[in-house]
């Protein structure tokens, strides 16, 4: 099963990741975006960052499955570009990629 199969009305929302193509001077360089369907949450949560810093996430971004997604990527939800703070992997009860949580 996967979050999109038990949760099909749920996914209802959109998100553009754009991975980083290359560093230039002035910063990172995006490549191209993918769209992903998604369930959003906007709740204050407190979490472990991925720098193991105590953090506040203000919205979490629940996504099917386990797309190749590093935390250097350019998030764009409802035109604003929160930065990824803790990339979760979740699986099923048979080890089954099921979600990915991106934290921001």
């Amino acid at each position: 099963m996967s979050l999109a199969d038990d949760f099909p009305d749920e996914m209802a929302q959109s998100v553009s990741i754009q991975a980083v193509s290359s560093t230039g001077l002035y910063g990172p360089v995006y490549g191209s975006a993918t769209s992903y369907a998604c369930h959003v949450k906007e709740q204050a949560k407190n979490i472990i960052d991925k720098n193991g810093t105590a953090a506040v996430s203000s919205l979490q971004i629940y996504l099917d499955g386990h797309p190749a997604i590093l935390d250097s990527a350019k998030i764009t939800y409802s035109g604003k570009n929160p930065p990824i703070l803790k990339i979760e992997k979740k699986w099923d009860e048979k080890g089954g990629a099921y979600a990915t949580v991106l934290y921001t």
